[in-house]
């Protein structure tokens, strides 16, 4: 949704590529999203957000509304990477939407930006495994949300590659 226009999908990957692009806009989702696991796809069972050389900035927010996206892969579920400015949320009353990465050797949300002026912020929302930053000029900012791990997964919740916290939780 952007300037009271409201675009469906049916794809969320169609749908990321849309809010990234957006300008300020706020994709919502409406439904939990699985994708697939690393075995089933491998070139589909993550998201991944990065500009172009040529692209603008992407500045959008996530609205997981109650909702969760999931999925089973060894790797990064949803990672977000260069000249990125996003906002994570959940509007719903129970704070439950957001990422859940099944692997225990996964990472929920991932984030490696390129600038200081670039930035992820966690408003609100559920995420597991964990949530990492690395190789990172830009800023990881928690001010809610709820960091779930299994008993088999590490006990990081955010992190920088040196393992140093780098929010409060």
């Amino acid at each position: 949704t952007k300037d009271d226009k409201t675009i469906y999908f049916n794809d969320i990957q169609a749908a990321f590529n849309a809010a990234k692009t957006s300008g300020g806009g706020t994709l919502k989702l409406l439904q939990n999203v699985t994708l697939p696991s690393d075995a089933e796809d491998r070139y589909n069972c993550n998201i991944y957000i990065h500009p172009e050389s040529a692209d603008p900035n992407f500045v959008f927010t996530v609205d997981w509304n109650g909702h969760v996206l999931s999925g089973n892969t060894w790797g990064n579920l949803l990672v977000f990477s260069g000249r990125t400015n996003v906002t994570l949320k959940d509007s719903s009353n129970s704070n439950t939407g957001g990422v859940r990465n099944m692997n225990t050797n996964g990472i929920a949300v991932y984030i490696s930006l390129d600038g200081y002026e670039h930035s992820v912020i966690i408003e609100g929302g559920a995420y597991s495994a964990r949530v990492a930053k690395w190789n990172c000029k830009g800023t990881l900012q928690i001010s809610g949300g709820v960091f779930e791990n299994s008993a088999n997964a590490s006990a990081i919740f955010a992190c920088d590659r040196d393992g140093k916290d780098v929010g409060t939780l």
